[in-house]
């Protein structure tokens, strides 16, 4: 079963970016509060892809990372589904 916590999204611009942020204060959730966690530093299909997600690995946290591939062991959703499952 997907939860918040168990799933990613692909993350495609600078304000999407904001957005999930704006989700994370809106709802509580854990965030990293450094200034680069919900930066869109992804410089194009060859080098790496950012994604939104709570890194559990990674001190317990929602943000948003640049990597070169998709986060193991979670499940892609759209933004839009990550917020249904929010409201759950």
């Amino acid at each position: 079963m997907n939860t918040i916590y168990n799933v990613y999204v692909y993350v495609k611009s600078q304000p999407q970016c904001d957005r999930l942020k704006q989700l994370c204060i809106d709802y509580d959730l854990p965030y990293d509060k450094d200034y680069l966690s919900f930066e869109f530093l992804s410089y194009g299909e060859l080098i790496s892809e950012d994604y939104f997600c709570f890194w559990d690995d990674y001190n317990d946290n929602f943000f948003v990372r640049s990597t070169g591939k998709a986060p193991q062991g979670k499940t892609k959703v759209t933004e839009q589904e990550f917020l249904e499952l929010l409201n759950k």
